[in-house]
C-alpha cells in the first residue's frame, strides 16, 4: 500500500476524465490509487529511473484499461514535463502554469 494513500487520494480528488501528472511515478503505487477513479482521463507518469518504469508500466496497463484511462509513461524529469505533454491531445492540466 502506498504511503499516506487515503490522504493523498482525499487530497488530489482524482476525478473523472481528469489528466493527472504524477512528475516521480516510482513503481506506480499512488498510480494505482488514482488512475480507477479517472475514467475517460489520463495519467501521465515520469521517472528517471528506467526499471522503475518498466515496472509500474506492466502494473499500470491492465488498470488503466479496465478504466479507460489513457497511460502516457516516460522516461523524463518533472522539468521535461512541458515537452512530454506537447502535442498530445490532453487537456491543460489545472493548477500547473504552462501546462
Amino acid at each position: 500500500m502506498p504511503v499516506l494513500a487515503e490522504t493523498c487520494l482525499e487530497l488530489c480528488r482524482p476525478r473523472p476524465g481528469q489528466v493527472m501528472l504524477d512528475a516521480t511515478l516510482g513503481r506506480g503505487g499512488h498510480a494505482s490509487l488514482f488512475i480507477p477513479h479517472l475514467a475517460g482521463g489520463a495519467y501521465v507518469g515520469l521517472d528517471l529511473d528506467a526499471g522503475n518504469l518498466a515496472y509500474a508500466g506492466e502494473r499500470l496497463a491492465p488498470i488503466a484499461a479496465a478504466h479507460g484511462v489513457t497511460l502516457v509513461l516516460r522516461h523524463a524529469s518533472f522539468a521535461q514535463a512541458p515537452g512530454v505533454l506537447e502535442g498530445r491531445e490532453l487537456p491543460t492540466l489545472p493548477g500547473v502554469p504552462g501546462l
